[in-house]
Parts: structure tokens; sequence; C-alpha cells
């Protein structure tokens, strides 16, 4: 005789950026396994790319299993699209709070109690400017980082401005001129860093500060350290699980 069938309850929710609707499972034990086991073997790590690599790595994999609509990649959904589906699938499969360890600037570690639907969809900007002139014939329109950009960027050895660089690359979709608009898909990404490299320095800070300006989620609590009241900003969903 067969064993029993245990029914799962479905969820939807709408993405904050791309207003998608997306249906979802709560994590399995099997799924909540591979999470523990992620979360521990990247815990005495220094490497901090490293450990988003990996981290970001398993839960993708394992929301993936988790989206009972329509097939997403997860590969092409912006960083606080993917940030906040997660968070949802983890309120849904664990509960509403999560503990962490946090060592203030004395050195005290405290545990801290999290509230993850107290976890907020900040937008700095109303309307993100994605025009962006470099010169009187030249411009470019850039879009949303998408979080398979930064897991394989996060996996390489490249320094901070390598790593920029390639991230205004990836998220560039289209670079136009006074005759043409030429679509980024169509590039290899070698050739977009070869154009972003080109860029004057002063404009890089023009497209710098429109990645300032982009959603990202954020949960915030006032710590009490010995010596005085700190205040404890977490913005990676890694961050909330170490």
């Amino acid at each position: 005789m067969s064993l029993p069938k245990i029914a799962v309850k479905n969820y939807t929710t709408t993405l904050p950026v791309s207003k998608k609707r997306v249906t979802y499972r709560p994590f399995l034990v099997r799924e909540q396994k591979i999470l523990l086991s992620a979360v521990e073997e990247t815990r005495n790590n220094k490497n901090v790319n490293e450990v988003q690599s990996h981290l970001l790595n398993n839960f993708k994999n394992v929301m993936s299993n988790c989206i009972v609509s329509s097939k997403i990649d997860m590969d092409s959904l912006s960083v606080v699209d993917f940030n906040y589906l997660f968070l949802q699938i983890r309120i849904a499969s664990s509960g509403e709070s999560v503990t962490v360890m946090y060592t203030c600037e004395c050195e005290t570690k405290q545990e801290i109690k999290i509230h993850l639907d107290d976890i907020k969809v900040e937008f700095p900007s109303k309307e993100l400017e994605s025009t962006i002139q470099i010169t009187d014939d030249v411009g470019i329109i850039i879009g949303l980082p998408k979080i398979g950009v930064t897991r394989s960027i996060s996996s390489g050895g490249d320094n901070q401005i390598d790593k920029l660089v390639k991230i205004i690359a990836s998220s560039i979709t289209s670079i136009y001129d006074k005759e043409n608009v030429y679509d980024t898909n169509t590039q290899t990404l070698e050739d977009v860093v070869e154009f972003v490299e080109s860029i004057p320095a002063d404009k890089i800070e023009n497209i710098r500060s429109f990645f300032e300006t982009v959603p990202y989620i954020e949960y915030k609590t006032k710590v009490n350290c010995p010596k005085k009241k700190e205040t404890l900003v977490i913005r990676e969903i890694e961050d909330f699980f170490l």
C-alpha cells in the first residue's frame, strides 16, 4: 500500500517591481535541509563573495522548486524582486520571525529577533531615470540589476572596479547614437564591457547614482549596546539567516 500524499497550501504574491503575480508553495523538509546545509557550509567562511555566491545558488535552486505558477527564470528577476520573493516563501515555510546574531561596536554579541513582515521594500526614487546621456551623440538606457548577474559576478575574483563595470554592462539594455539604437542582447558582454570602459570617468558617477536610486529591501531596528544604542540595518537576504 502506498503512503498518503501530503497536501501543501499554495500562496500568491505580487513582485514589487515587475508586478508579476507568482504562486508558490512553502519549502519542504528536503529543501529546508538544503538551505540549512548551505548556511552551515558558509558560516565560518570569511570570503564574502564566496558566501554570497554559494547562498544565492542554493536560494535560487530551492525557490525554483517552490514556484507552482508558470515557471519564472530566476536569473532574469531584479535583485529586489528576487529578495522579496525569497522572503515571502520563507515566511510561508517557517513563520514570520528569525533570530540573527549581532555584534555591536564593543564586540558584544547578542541575538536579535527579526519579524520578517517588518521588512520593507524601499523606493528611493518614484521614477528611475533610466536614460543617461554619455556625450552629445551617445547615450544608454539602463535597467535594474538582475540576480543572475549579481550571482555570477559574486563568484568571480574581480576587484571592485571590474565588478562595477560588469554590473553596469549587464544592466544596460540599449545603447544609442544619433542614427541607431543597439540592443545589448545582440552584443557580447565583452563588447559591452569594452564600451563601458570607454565612458568618461565623470559619467560613471551619473550611472552610479542610478544604482543608488533602485528599490531594495531593508530592515532597521535599534539595538541596546552596553556603550550606546546602535542601529542594525540589513539589506542582503543572506544576512537574515547567518
